[in-house]
């Protein structure tokens, strides 16, 4: 399939991935653009004088990338100074957050239970070595200059010698949420809260690729994200929890080899509802249709590997910030591949009316290690109004 036919089968897409059109005005210095570009009928000689512009927000680690996410000054935390938001001008800008929230690098668990949390506090995803402060978060903290941190995970995940060294950062000590495990930190952290919203997801700690498509929801409606154990089985004081009556609906991530449907039946209360795909993909793409059914629509988009967690775990805080729908992405070498898109197509499925007659750019997060450039100048997305312009071809 070649590119121009592969373009043409997908009308209507891609002007959801967004961002501000002088990105390159406030990006990092590490950020890059890979660009591609469009044909419009009628301008001289139709010489590709539309742009649209991948911002790659990447550094030379998974720390490095975190840093540099965390920062950006449009899809991270960092206020540009314009009054308005990035992505809705009618919403005021936010300001810098007081608080982050700070997690293990050596797994995914503990960060993928924060993400509701974080929305709560308003609060960047941060992650460290178990037995020191990464550089990384440090800066990042000196930059955004918070005066509370919340550790997610026990001293096994991050220490107390870490502890004490944000202490010194923020001027207070960390409030530390955690459990015996990793199931056991996903319910401290459900019940460490009372203001979540009437929404809980539920997927398995076996895998990351469920519990992480629900991450910019979750931060930008506060709903828990609790974990079961890895044959998808909740704890009796989970299920028990859910089923409380604090929540309305239970949302389970994936399909039965994930998390059995026996499970639902515990879920007392709270109304359980299956969101799945084939595969982590497909998954993804069908929490991105859920959460537009529910009014969720957004004002650009970002896209991060499936195969790893690291840049989509940042990710995932900096898009629900922002309102941000995040699509996650599978590498590929072969042309005519298109089920790595399932869910970049569903981001245009669900965009905002407003977005896609205004920008077109859109956040690629980690390094070409994570997701080459070919992949990259191949994603498919479609030019906004006149419905007659041509379709885009990549700039190979």
């Amino acid at each position: 399939m070649t590119n121009a036919t592969k373009a043409a089968s997908l009308a209507g897409l891609f002007c959801s991935l967004v961002a501000a059109a002088l990105i390159s005005v406030w990006s990092p210095a590490t950020a890059s653009a890979d660009e591609q570009r469009a044909c419009i009928p009628g301008s001289d000689g139709c010489d590709y004088n539309y742009l649209v512009i991948w911002d790659r927000v990447y550094g030379d680690s998974a720390l490095d990338t975190m840093k540099e996410a965390v920062l950006h000054r449009g899809a991270g935390f960092v206020p540009r100074g314009g009054g308005v938001d990035d992505f809705d001008a009618s919403s005021p800008e936010k300001p810098a957050p007081d608080c982050v929230v700070v997690c293990t690098s050596r797994g995914w668990w503990d960060a993928l239970s924060a993400s509701g949390l974080a929305g709560i506090e308003g609060a960047p995803v941060l992650l460290t070595e178990p037995d020191e402060l990464s550089a990384q978060t440090r800066a990042v903290i000196e930059e955004l200059s918070p005066s509370h941190a919340i550790v997610v995970g026990g001293e096994a995940a991050v220490s107390a010698r870490v502890a004490a060294q944000l202490a010194e950062l923020v001027g207070s000590d960390p409030e530390r949420i955690w459990g015996e495990d990793a199931v056991g930190t996903s319910l401290a952290v459900l019940t460490s809260r009372s203001s979540w919203s009437s929404t809980a997801f539920v997927a398995t700690s076996g895998t990351f690729q469920d519990a992480l498509s629900a991450g910019p929801y979750a931060y930008a409606r506060r709903c828990p994200v609790v974990l079961a154990g890895a044959d998808g089985v909740l704890s009796v004081e989970a299920a028990a929890a859910l089923g409380s009556g604090a929540f309305s609906e239970a949302v389970v991530l994936g399909g039965d080899s994930a998390v059995p449907s026996s499970e639902l039946a515990r879920l007392g209360a709270a109304a359980p509802e299956r969101v799945w795909g084939v595969d982590a993909v497909g998954t993804c793409a069908a929490l991105l249709d859920w959460q537009a059914a529910r009014g969720y629509r957004f004002w650009g988009g970002g896209v991060a590997t499936v195969e790893d967690y690291y840049d989509a775990l940042v990710a995932s805080a900096c898009c629900g910030r922002h309102g941000l729908g995040l699509a996650l992405v599978e590498d590929y070498s072969s042309d005519g591949y298109e089920d790595g898109w399932a869910a970049v197509l569903a981001l245009k499925r669900c965009q905002a009316p407003v977005a896609r007659d205004t920008r077109c750019e859109g956040f690629v997060f980690g390094g070409e290690a994570a997701l080459s450039r070919g992949v990259v100048l191949n994603l498919p997305f479609w030019p906004p109004s006149p419905p007659d312009w041509d379709v885009v071809y990549p700039a190979n």
